[in-house]
């Protein structure tokens, strides 16, 4: 849809709603630069006054749609109504909601649409959204949806008449950033978030409704058919640009404003809803504290972070938002746990501390990105022009990413697309790195920097060859003489992804590696990136060489660098708590619990995504486990699990990693058959997602040998106990797993 197309129809619609009088004086303001426009507005509102009213569905109360009967009318939209409806097939009682399209809008584009509707709902499964039960087409064409019917009030009503305080209302509202972030996980746009599309039951159940408006991230073409509510939508929806999941982010912070302020920040009843729109692309919006209708204590509690998480949320900057309603949702739960929210006002001092804090390399080992030279100098003073040269050239990145990717392209446009491929995360980000030499010619070290950043995020996918080879491909741009740092962070990228396949002594051997180039920079080495090689370096020497002294004194070493930072600071966190898993393999167990204990308490207080504390709640799980714990080690490993599962899917290592301790679980409690299952699908799993991981698999068979074992199944535990020595044989050294396998037996 062109932006020309965007502005007649904007045009059209808010000339719609007028008087003959007030018409001509919004066409005298919108069009007076432009005669040809105004032509095709003044030939459509003609042909718009010259044609009867739509006519409602026709005698649809009282007929059959497949196994429905629809009873009575509910509402009317602008393109179809909705009915009470009840089986009438004799099967079982069931009452639902019917929608049914207008006769007067069969039209092949309509027609797609509603269908559109039945296949995103189809796709769809979440307490919070509204469940379709059936759907399909009426002898005679008529498309209709089957939809489970919600007794209920809108979001904003419902709150308003219970007179819920704001921590009633905020806990309400993340039930509906969790429908969602459901939805845009199942690549799902609704794009009319609004407290009307909001329903509340008498028992507070809430359901997110109507994606007639929504599309699929699919590539289907349906643009022009969506109508959206102005006060509600994005701007880039106003602009007529393509949508992206942070114009649902938009929209939830405007039913925020709502919910909060029981106002808008652009609404007005003195003006048109066309005038609010122009408000809101040209204008940034005023605090939700400052318009609300409240009382004076009311407004005192929105100001500070409650203002600053609904302004983060509906910035007319799209990349200024919350990356996603998980994001969103992240903060409100900190605020309301009276913790440091992510949010906070856009000044020039917060932008430059928030570049520095983007460029700490101070999340997991899993995601060792590579920094620019001011933040590798995180901790020490910065020159504002050194920072904003660098800022502009992390900016640079998310543009070349952003584009790359295509979220911001209408369907067909996008470079990804074009090549006739779906929008998922892991295509795309192999079809950008096929695109970076020619989209960062002439700028090694940014194509170095970004190979980095591919890299790691590719091998966590599960595309280790694609990762190395732009590991490879940014080493080859980087010249270690000149530049040691970036060269080492590269070559840390490597390792990291060589372990994540598996090959814990090639990683070994990278770590080193990078270790070593890092200690050729003039100087002592920048804290950040010192700290975080040591940490995860420590990490495949635990797997291949027994508790040593130079365990200790590189995660001593790393703990003392990462405390340059602060002892409040992501990568002291991180250090913490890899030291807590050197002590617990060597049996200091009170000790790594204080530890992991003390990562996670510093992990908390920090605008980290939940995932981020995955690792430190596992670790504290395993050792519920090893004191006997079994049910709480077993449901904190299932919460851990699910929210694994959700941000790095069922590929990723850490996945593996809780599945086997999941497993254990079922062990301790003597479930044998059942832990059995488990590792054995674990193993073949294992075997195709980390080919190269022989520990991890001699590890899962040992534990399969044991059970049987147990189960009195000698010769076929036997067996099980050989595979695993052939296992670990192909490590290539020995291991202190080869050596405890070699005299394994039930005997």
């Amino acid at each position: 849809m062109t932006g020309q197309w965007q502005q007649l129809r904007d045009i059209f619609d808010a000339a719609c709603e007028l008087d003959p009088a007030n018409r001509a004086r919004l066409l005298d303001e919108q069009c007076a630069q432009d005669g040809g426009l105004r032509r095709e507005v003044e030939e459509l509102l003609a042909a718009h006054d010259a044609e009867p009213p739509v006519p409602p569905v026709s005698g649809a109360a009282g007929r059959r749609f497949g196994a429905w009967q629809a009873i009575e009318l509910l509402g009317r939209g602008g393109m179809a109504e909705v009915y009470l409806a009840q089986r009438a097939d004799g099967q079982h009682r069931q009452r639902a909601a019917l929608k049914v399209m207008s006769p007067a809008l069969f039209t092949p584009d309509y027609k797609e649409r509603f269908l559109r509707e039945r296949q995103i709902l189809a796709g769809l499964e979440h307490p919070n959204i509204a469940r379709l039960l059936d759907g399909g087409l009426t002898a005679e064409g008529e498309p209709y949806l089957v939809m489970e019917y919600v007794n209920g009030k809108r979001l904003d009503t419902w709150c308003e008449g219970r007179h819920l305080g704001i921590a009633d209302r905020l806990r309400l509202f993340l039930e509906l950033c969790s429908a969602v972030e459901s939805a845009h996980r199942s690549l799902v746009l609704h794009r009319d978030i609004k407290p009307g599309n909001v329903m509340v039951t008498a028992d507070g159940t809430l359901k997110l409704l109507d994606f007639g408006a929504g599309r699929l991230l699919d590539g289907s073409r349906l643009e022009t058919l969506a109508p959206v509510t102005p006060a509600f939508a994005a701007p880039e929806q106003l602009r007529g640009e393509a949508v992206t999941t942070l114009s649902d982010v938009y929209g939830l912070g405007m039913t925020l404003y709502k919910l909060l302020a029981g106002t808008l920040p652009f609404q007005s009843e003195t003006r048109s809803a066309y005038a609010a729109a122009k408000e809101a692309l040209e204008n940034d919006p005023e605090p939700p504290s400052k318009l609300a209708q409240r009382p004076e204590g009311w407004r005192r509690q929105l100001r500070g972070d409650l203002d600053n998480i609904i302004l983060k949320a509906i910035d007319r900057r799209p990349a200024r938002r919350y990356a996603s309603a998980e994001r969103l949702a992240a903060d409100i739960r900190r605020y309301l746990e009276r913790r440091p929210v992510s949010a906070r006002p856009w000044t020039w001092a917060y932008r430059l501390e928030r570049f520095v804090a983007r460029n700490r390399l101070a999340v997991a080992c899993g995601v060792l990105m590579a920094v620019t030279v001011a933040g590798a100098t995180a901790g020490l003073a910065f020159q504002a022009r050194r920072a904003q040269q660098a800022a502009q050239r992390s900016q640079r990145l998310a543009e070349f990413l952003t584009r790359i990717i295509g979220l911001n392209y209408v369907d067909g446009e996008s470079p990804l697309r074009a090549q006739g491929r779906e929008a998922r995360m892991p295509d795309a980000l192999r079809f950008a790195s096929g695109r970076l030499a020619e989209e960062m010619a002439g700028q090694p070290q940014l194509e170095a920097q970004l190979r980095a950043d591919l890299g790691i995020a590719l091998a966590e996918l599960g595309y280790p060859e694609e990762a190395e080879d732009n590991l490879k491909r940014g080493l080859a741009l980087t010249d270690p003489k000149s530049d040691p740092v970036l060269a080492a962070q590269l070559t840390g990228n490597l390792a990291r992804a060589t372990m994540l396949q598996g090959d814990d002594v090639g990683s070994d051997r990278l770590f080193e590696q990078a270790l070593r180039l890092l200690h050729t920079a003039r100087g002592t080495p920048p804290p950040v990136v010192e700290a975080v090689l040591l940490t995860c370096a420590v990490q495949p020497k635990m797997s291949l060489y027994p508790p040593n002294a130079d365990w200790d004194r590189m995660i001593e070493r790393a703990v003392m660098r990462a405390r340059e930072l602060g002892e409040s600071s992501a990568v002291y966190a991180l250090a913490v708590q890899v030291r807590g898993l050197v002590r617990l393999s060597e049996k200091r167990i009170a000790e790594a619990e204080a530890d992991i204990r003390q990562s996670l308490a510093i992990q908390r207080a920090l605008p980290l995504p939940p995932i981020e504390m995955a690792n430190g709640e596992a670790l504290l799980a395993i050792l519920d486990l090893s004191n006997g714990k079994i049910q709480e080690a077993q449901t904190a490993l299932d919460a851990v699990a699910e929210r694994v599962h959700g941000a790095l899917g069922p590929a990723s290592s850490l996945m593996l990693e809780v599945r086997l301790f999941q497993s254990d679980c079922q062990r301790r409690k003597g479930k044998l058959d059942a832990a059995l299952a488990s590792f054995r699908q674990l193993e073949s799993d294992a075997a195709r997602l980390l080919p190269k991981d022989l520990a991890f698999r001699a590890g899962v068979q040992s534990r399969e040998a044991a059970i049987l074992c147990q189960q009195g199944k000698r010769e076929e535990a036997e067996r099980t106990f050989q595979n695993a020595r052939q296992s670990a044989s192909g490590i290539g050294i020995e291991t202190p797993l080869s050596h405890k396998l070699a005299t394994a037996s039930c005997r």
